[in-house]
């Protein structure tokens, strides 16, 4: 079918654009190969998107995204968890797949040696009255890889980086290089293992 549908009953009013007999109070169905839907705002500095309202406080989808079959493919609980591959997500995010792999790609052109290619931060509250995280440098870390090129073969080093007391911003302790040396307290470990410190 196409065309507009409007289905009306005893208590609820269903729309329907594609589909004759609309399920939900707003229906679209399509078997096109292009997109079913469209949503675009042109504004320059303040245009919205699509906001949903949804969800209860524990396990209620707010938001979910399936393929032509139903099967799960991501899920925005009430509660705030997201899930990828599941409908269930436990935890504030939870990803499954037969061969779960996650990847953090750099588009940059961060590729001079020492150059920063990708990064995972976490960021910790240093006292109860701390209410951003992220506004907190008294507990942060970082998991950064590197471009390690130093002597013209390419190559990266995955290095661990920790707050410096006092809020004194964050601090390379551990570094494997390209080679699999281990640095603790230096950037550039000479053997498999070299540590570095006053003590």
């Amino acid at each position: 079918p196409t065309g507009l549908y409007l289905e009306s009953g005893a208590t609820t009013s269903n729309v329907g654009i594609g589909v004759a007999a609309p399920a939900y109070p707003f229906d679209v169905a399509s078997s096109g190969s292009g997109w079913a839907a469209r949503i675009k705002n042109t504004h320059a500095t303040a245009g919205g998107g699509l906001y949903i309202a949804a969800g209860d406080d524990n396990d209620a989808a707010a938001f979910r995204v399936a393929d032509k079959d139903d099967n799960d493919k991501f899920t925005i609980q009430g509660s705030g968890n997201v899930g990828i591959g599941t409908a269930g997500p436990a935890t504030i995010l939870e990803v499954e797949d037969a061969s779960p792999i996650v990847t953090i790609g750099d588009t940059g052109n961060n590729y001079a040696d020492g150059d920063i290619q990708s990064v995972i931060r976490l960021a910790g509250r240093y006292h109860s009255g701390t209410a951003d995280p992220l506004a907190d440098n008294y507990s942060h870390a970082r998991i950064v890889l590197r471009k390690d090129s130093g002597d013209g073969t390419g190559g990266s080093a995955l290095c661990f980086e920790t707050s410096l007391t006092a809020g004194g911003g964050l601090s390379e302790k551990v570094r494997i290089d390209k080679a699999g040396n281990v640095g603790i307290g230096t950037d550039s470990p000479e053997s498999l293992l070299e540590v570095r410190g006053g003590t």
